[in-house]
């Protein structure tokens, strides 16, 4: 007998598996994990296919070495593996080799359960006030039968949090390698029936029996780093046209649900104890950044003991170098973007640049160079005055992972920078759905929530908070999507491409020998991406649009010339910048 293996190694997208013997001696199925010799070292893959008869064009075959911690995945993770390795381009192995991660050499092999059969659970999209305690609702629950519940979260903090709540398995990137094949392991044995993971185990998908995904509207369940790119999205779509149930539980519907007459489910209103403050009046506070009313709304909280999160969106000291006499402004020598004051060093956040500080102004030799808008450094400092009452300050990125805590007061310093200050197309979107996501976890904590903002930005994001409001803002954006031919509207293909222009433009060229005069297809670029490391190739994208109805393998026949190259393809690119 003899088995197809796949193995788990980064290989060019065209290599598929390899030809095994099965020892008389061993019993090998299927969907089982291998140990086999490969290139004089020993390596871990999954079996294929099984035949009789032995590989044509291949002489001596060499044999099986035995299953690998008597691991056997169920027949719909290998239509998952070979979907993925298809929607991701990328090779069988690599996608294997992504889910796996490294292995211990000798791992401890683990009693399987009886598996779970003819369970009737059905899918459900669920939009709610309090996602996260519907969700642990739910778990409560369902835990109580031995069926295997994957639960998909956005990010590792938020993971680990649900799972102490749970006393269950968490699987995130910050899992050691021996803790993390053994929550993945003991997963698909059944020996552990709950598994909290981010989207590095959103894999596990077909071998649960149902799948928990928290705020489906997060882009942070995109792997948009490396490759091969995938969506945990996506993934837990295709398990559910695998037979798996998926149950989601989110606050904002994505945009894409809005490409439908009608919403799968209600979009809740929510009603936090809002207090919107215009930061236009002319009232600011001797604390940087913050208007007087607000810092009313901080002395009330400390004076009734009540725990403090700020988020304040602007990094160091202050946002920019700039002279308060003729306006020069401190740029970086590097890329020409503005630059940041941390820690009396300048830094530029679009390329990590690092330039020394002037102390006078290199125009009118002045000495005030602080007129800008206050960082976290600054406002730390100032609100030191109130030590030691509890208050945290959060960037817009760390406040999602942090514990709030609960009947406290939450500010927000700057609504119109919540997303960030880049010209991604997607902040109104954005903006919609993180806006609705703080309002939420306000009412979680049952906290106040003080939110400072132009008064018609302040009106809009009152009228997001509304089922009617939120629908209307959304499908505004959706219409300007369409004008724009701009996902979802559209469909979008970036292509990144290594190498300098002229390479760029031949690959181009192949690409447009495909187009036809009548097609739809938009063939936008080459777009050099800028500022990227030392250690990488130079870098161009190409956009490839077309009618959201295009059929897939229209798509894959444009594309057929680039196959056997190294360049990147995303089917599901999550910013698109001007």
């Amino acid at each position: 007998m003899f088995a197809t293996v796949i193995p788990a190694i980064r290989t060019p997208r065209t290599v598929g598996g390899f030809d095994y013997v099965i020892p008389a001696d061993q019993t090998v199925g299927v969907g089982d994990l291998v140990q086999i010799p490969f290139r004089n070292v020993v390596k871990v893959g999954i079996v294929h296919s099984i035949q009789e008869d032995p590989p044509k064009g291949i002489p001596k075959c060499k044999e099986l070495l035995g299953r690998y911690a008597d691991l056997r995945m169920r027949p719909q993770s290998l239509q998952l593996l070979e979907a993925l390795a298809k929607r991701s381009f990328c090779s069988l192995p690599s996608v294997l080799h992504a889910w796996l991660g490294q292995l211990p050499k000798k791992p401890e092999t683990i009693q399987a359960s009886k598996p779970v059969t003819g369970t009737q659970m059905t899918s459900e999209t669920r939009f709610d006030a309090d996602p996260e305690t519907a969700l642990l609702r739910d778990v409560m629950v369902l835990s109580k039968s031995p069926l295997r519940i994957l639960i998909i979260v956005p990010w590792a903090g938020r993971a680990s949090r649900i799972a102490t709540q749970l006393n269950a398995s968490v699987l995130t990137s910050q899992s050691a390698m021996g803790a993390r094949f053994k929550a993945w392991s003991t997963f698909v044995q059944g020996a552990s029936n709950v598994l909290v993971t981010t989207r590095l185990g959103a894999w596990l998908s077909t071998e649960a029996d149902i799948v928990l995904l928290n705020e489906p509207e997060n882009d942070d369940h995109k792997q948009d780093e490396l490759s091969p790119r995938f969506d945990a999205r996506w993934i837990t779509e295709a398990a559910q046209q695998f037979g798996i149930p998926v149950r989601q539980y989110g606050t904002t519907p994505p945009l894409r649900t809005f490409t439908n007459p009608t919403l799968p489910t209600r979009i809740p209103t929510l009603e936090p104890d809002l207090i919107g403050i215009d930061i236009h009046r002319a009232d600011w506070s001797d604390i940087p950044g913050l208007q007087n009313r607000t810092v009313i709304e901080i002395e009330r909280a400390i004076k009734a003991k009540r725990p403090i999160s700020m988020i304040h969106p602007i990094h160091g000291d202050r946002a920019a170098l700039r002279c308060s006499d003729c306006s020069w402004q401190a740029s970086c020598s590097r890329c020409g973007a503005s630059l940041h004051l941390q820690q009396q060093k300048l830094l530029c956040k679009r390329c990590n640049q690092h330039d020394t500080m002037s102390p006078v102004c290199p125009v009118c030799r002045g000495t005030d160079l602080s007129k800008s808008r206050p960082g976290r450094e600054r406002m730390e400092s100032a609100l030191a005055r109130y030590k030691p009452a509890p208050i945290q300050i959060h960037s817009i990125g760390s406040w999602n992972t942090a514990k709030i805590p609960e009947k406290g007061l939450i500010v927000l310093s700057d609504l119109s920078l919540f997303v960030g200050s880049t010209e991604d197309l997607r902040k109104q979107e954005q903006r919609i759905i993180h806006g609705r996501r703080l309002a939420t976890e306000a009412l979680r904590t049952q906290s106040t929530l003080v939110v400072q903002a132009d008064s018609s930005l302040l009106t809009a994001y009152k009228s997001w908070l509304k089922t009617e409001g939120c629908e209307l803002a959304m499908r505004e954006e959706l219409k300007e999507r369409a004008l724009f031919r701009l996902p979802p509207a559209w469909r979008l293909v970036k292509i990144i491409i290594r190498g300098n222009e002229g390479h760029v433009k031949r690959q181009k060229s192949l690409l447009e020998q495909r187009l036809q005069p009548n097609d739809p297809f938009i063939l936008n670029g080459p777009y050099e991406v800028q500022h990227v490391p030392n250690s990488r190739a130079q870098r161009f994208i190409l956009h490839l649009s077309a009618p959201q109805g295009t059929p897939l393998k229209t798509i894959e026949y444009v594309l057929e010339p680039l196959m056997r190259t190294d360049v990147l393809l995303d089917l599901d690119p999550i910013a698109f910048f001007e």
